[in-house]
């Protein structure tokens, strides 16, 4: 779930495939994290109108501030 929100927050309105592309793990385990994030707010989803089934993907602010502080930590424990 964490590389999920940390994935959104550098890729703001990626397509889901680029998400499941991008991240390590089993489509189901990366779409019950999505559904997770949106349902306590930390990622929105937005459907185009001329695709609808596409499907883009952006951390609120909330989510965007938490990604923020993953990304500090990662580099820290990288050092």
């Amino acid at each position: 779930m964490l590389q999920v929100l940390k994935f959104l927050t550098q890729n703001p309105g990626a397509m889901y495939t680029e998400l499941k592309n991008s991240i390590e793990g089993a489509d189901a385990t990366i779409k019950k994290a999505v559904d997770h994030l949106i349902s306590i707010g930390l990622v929105r989803e937005i459907r185009e109108d001329k695709f609808p089934r596409r499907r883009l993907l952006y951390p609120t602010e909330k989510g965007r501030e938490i990604g923020e502080l993953l990304q500090k930590i990662e580099e820290i424990l990288v050092k």
